[in-house]
């Protein structure tokens, strides 16, 4: 038998209905469909049909690990998750979501991928050890929290068990449940966990003591020491990299978090102690860790990614100082409950901490997610019909209740919990909300830019400030966040940076026209697909995207005007090795020589089959790859468009026909360049297919 390089050989498959549990070689889809999203996509297609809904035992969740996974590669602590998403709007569909700690765990335990389908009879949680899998009961753990369940878990088992578990939102089927995996790392945006609660499975508990063989580790310790040069400068050291000289500081290696924070100065003063870390093989440690000596909070860790969500609106109106206690709890109790904090946002959480100006236009367009604010601020919502303490908004009280009342579907929270359309569309309907109730429809295209999608506030990165790269992608792309690659451009308003060096932009997305941040064209297309396709691979690996040479060159990602300038990267590197350094560490852990072009056309492919899946499950391009028009009326402050209607509608054009898609749709040719020949057939099958193929 040959020897197997970067994976476990396995899937699992478990069947909560029947009690069934079985085996399926990894050779199925692999390495064919790298791993991570690549191969929940593949499986998602050949089990999940369109006639599926997302609470019906017949869906999957799905949790696929990648070939870096656990392989100790630098990043490669993660995996993706999916599921046919609840919180999608008007139709389900694929959602993916990444989280830490327990992709390892899992290939240690002989599998690189989860499937779970079914549901069981009564509360259930899923054993998985040592190539070894057993559904236990879980009367016990039925309406805890997620903190308690982990602790149960670690109680039955042991500490060094990595536990995914759902909260009482996930129980009670909260469109925006998350499944928490660890404190505060969690496969979140789009409802995972109501899917898990809605196969009364409350917990997956992994413990593996098995390894991952690489084909060459010295090659693969050599990449990591290349990638972990830029990163592990110490505060105060001075180093030459590339003949320049680098001088550390201590927030290369401290989360912002911390570093000037209300929380940092409590640390002075000995009432909190404070902490870094991270998921398995990454050195940038975004994990912040509290512990308050005075037990008058609870102790935890937190993703920065989540934290800062929390931290924006602070660091704006209370002269940069983040992170204060109410943010702490609202963190702890969101994992607790098990919501998605994002999605939470987009109910007002994040203008609440502080009130914004209900004049100033700009500042709460930008940071958005404020649908509850918005339509408080409006007198649509007043305590008499939410039930909510409006004149302690932004309190400790006010926090409290919103979130309970969600999680458990009280009251009004019951609305809340079913996502923002059908919320938005209960509150138009019903006389209680006022005369004004009708600007919800505005106030939700706002804060939901487009059809298909739930309320992030992360996606108003792509139209907050020009960004034409985001504005093409978030508008055809299923995923969201902020991304590593259109910040190689440099940020407009409101973090101003020069970006990358022109050679780097031209090298991996194919122009460097793109710096111009008003420029619209088929170079913007270009440079969409190229970002798409390496967002692709990145998430099928699955590594961390934060990771790649750029992030940390001049100015550290989106948050960060006031991080490290002086830290140096030799461009013509950057230039040499790629964003994620997927094509070497495949090279290294697969024993084959990998260009990143053979790379980028997996991405291609994975993108392509995402694509069909979205239009066998009911997508059609005249509401999806478009923004709402209250999107094409937003300003910059100059009072420029930000996304130019007729611009970003011709440049879609141009990115239909750099895909070979029609009207949004991948045509045969294309889908049989890229090996996905049983794709077109059955697109054909559901008269899905386009017919003309030379019309784009």
């Amino acid at each position: 038998m040959a020897e197997i390089y970067g994976y476990a050989g396995k899937i699992l498959r478990v069947d909560l209905t029947s009690g069934e549990i079985t085996e399926i070689p990894s050779e199925k889809y692999l390495p064919k469909y790298m791993g991570g999203r690549g191969l929940a996509a593949k499986i998602y297609w050949d089990e999940i049909p369109p006639e599926v809904e997302a609470f019906d035992p017949e869906n999957r969740l799905i949790i696929a690990t990648g070939p870096l996974t656990g392989t100790g590669a630098l990043g490669g602590g993660r995996c993706e998750a999916t599921t046919k998403c609840p919180a999608m709007y008007p139709a389900q569909s694929f959602t993916t979501a990444n989280a830490g700690y327990i992709g390892p765990e899992l290939k240690y335990a002989g599998y690189d991928a989860l499937i779970i389908q079914g549901k069981a009879e009564s509360h259930v949680y899923l054993w998985i050890c040592d190539g070894k899998a057993e559904v236990r009961r879980a009367e016990e753990l039925w309406g805890l929290t997620t903190r308690q369940t982990r602790e149960n878990l670690w109680q039955k088992h042991d500490e060094k068990t990595k536990v995914a578990c759902i909260g009482p939102a996930g129980e009670n089927l909260v469109v925006s449940a998350i499944i928490s995996v660890e404190a505060n790392s969690a496969f979140g945006k789009g409802g995972f966990g109501a899917v898990m609660g809605s196969k009364n499975l409350k917990a997956i508990a992994v413990r593996g003591t098995g390894r991952i063989k690489v084909a060459d580790s010295k090659k693969l310790l050599e990449i990591n020491n290349i990638r972990m040069r830029f990163y592990n400068i110490k505060a105060g050291e001075t180093r030459v990299i590339n003949g320049k000289t680098t001088v550390g500081t201590a927030k290369i290696r401290n989360s912002p978090m911390f570093g000037s924070s209300k929380l940092a100065d409590e640390a002075k003063q000995g009432r909190v102690r404070i902490g870094l870390g991270g998921c398995p093989g990454c050195p940038l440690n975004c994990r912040n860790k509290a512990e308050f000596t005075d037990n008058s909070l609870p102790s935890g860790s937190v993703e920065c990614a989540d934290m800062l969500v929390w931290v924006v609106p602070e660091m704006m109106t209370d002269g940069g100082k983040p992170l204060g206690r109410l943010a702490w709890e609202a963190s702890m109790l969101i994992d607790d409950l098990g919501i998605d904090n994002l999605q939470v946002l987009s109910t007002g959480l994040m203008s609440g901490l502080k009130k914004l100006d209900k004049n100033d236009k700009y500042t709460n367009m930008l940071y958005g997610g404020d649908w509850l604010y918005q339509g408080y601020l409006a007198g649509i919502f007043t305590e008499e019909n939410t039930g909510l303490p409006w004149e302690k908004f932004g309190s400790q009280e006010f926090l409290r209740k919103l979130l309970n009342i969600m999680a458990y579907r009280e009251g009004f929270g019951d609305i809340l919990a079913q996502g923002l359309v059908p919320a938005t569309k209960y509150v138009m309907e019903q006389e209680e909300f006022g005369p004004n109730r009708k600007q919800m429809e505005y106030i939700y295209q706002r804060v939901c830019p487009k059809a298909g999608k739930f309320g992030n506030p992360q996606e108003r990165h792509s139209y907050s400030a020009p960004d034409p790269i985001m504005s093409i992608w978030c508008a055809v792309g299923d995923q969201f966040g902020q991304e590593p690659e259109p910040g190689w451009c440099g940020h407009s308003e409101p973090w101003s940076d020069p970006g990358l060096d022109p050679k780097v932009i031209i090298k991996w997305l194919g122009t460097d026209k793109v710096k111009d941040h008003y420029y619209w064209g088929p170079e913007v297309a270009k440079a969409a697909i190229a970002h798409e396709d390496i967002a692709a691979v990145t998430d099928s690996l699955v590594v961390c995207s934060y990771l790649d040479y750029g992030m940390y060159s001049k100015v550290v990602g989106h948050y960060a005007p006031n991080w490290p300038d002086k830290l140096l990267v030799d461009w013509e590197e950057f230039i040499n090795n790629s964003p994620n350094g997927g094509p070497e560490y495949l090279s290294a852990i697969l024993g084959v020589d990998i260009t990143p072009e053979e790379v980028w056309k997996q991405g291609e492919m994975i993108v392509n089959l995402v694509r069909a899946i979205w239009i066998r499950d009911g997508y059609t391009e005249d509401k999806y790859d478009t923004y709402w028009d209250a999107v094409f009326e937003e300003e910059d402050k100059e009072g420029n468009k930000v996304t130019p209607k007729d611009k970003f509608e011709k440049t879609i054009l141009d990115y239909y026909r750099l895909r070979g898609w029609k009207a949004g749709v991948p045509m045969r040719a294309k889908l049989e360049e890229l090996g996905l020949k049983y794709v077109a057939d059955e697109l054909d099958a559901l008269d899905k297919l386009p017919a003309i193929e030379n019309q784009i």
